[in-house]
């Protein structure tokens, strides 16, 4: 049965040890991201947008975000929805962090919004402007699947 290759833009990790059950075909590691949810860094390498998550999950009063990557240059967005302003102090102290995180590579604009609607469809915490994106590269079975 032929095997049909989808590029989803999942991003693995070759397995290189012996499968337990003893087959000796090629193997992956569980996805560790998506090629969209990948931040472009102006010197082009990549960066999870997880690092953002994990940077404002605990954050009080934030109730959603969104990070807008415009173009590889040196700005990008952070739209935010607090329940209650947080204050200028605050956002000059998240603005510092999220720059650190991301390799001070982006002057960081935080913009505080109301809630953001969907209108049923699904709420991404990442966007980018396609001048942002480089060119989708063939699937290599070595890095992506």
């Amino acid at each position: 049965m032929p095997f049909i290759r989808y590029d989803l833009g999942d991003l693995c990790r070759m397995r290189l040890d012996d499968c337990p059950c003893g087959r000796s075909t090629r193997r992956i590691d569980p996805p560790i991201g998506r090629n969209a949810d990948m931040i472009t860094l102006p010197d082009g390498k990549k960066a999870s947008c997880a690092l953002l998550d994990v940077a404002l999950r605990d954050l009080s009063g934030l109730v959603q975000y969104r990070f807008v990557q415009t173009g590889l240059t040196t700005s990008s967005r952070l739209n935010s929805f607090f329940d209650a302003s947080p204050g200028a102090e605050r956002l000059g102290e998240l603005r510092e962090h999220i720059s650190a995180l991301l390799a001070n590579a982006f002057e960081i604009t935080i913009e505080q919004m109301p809630c953001y609607r969907t209108d049923g469809q699904k709420f991404k915490v990442f966007v980018s402007d396609s001048s942002a994106r480089s060119p989708r590269q063939p699937c290599d079975h070595r890095e992506t699947l």
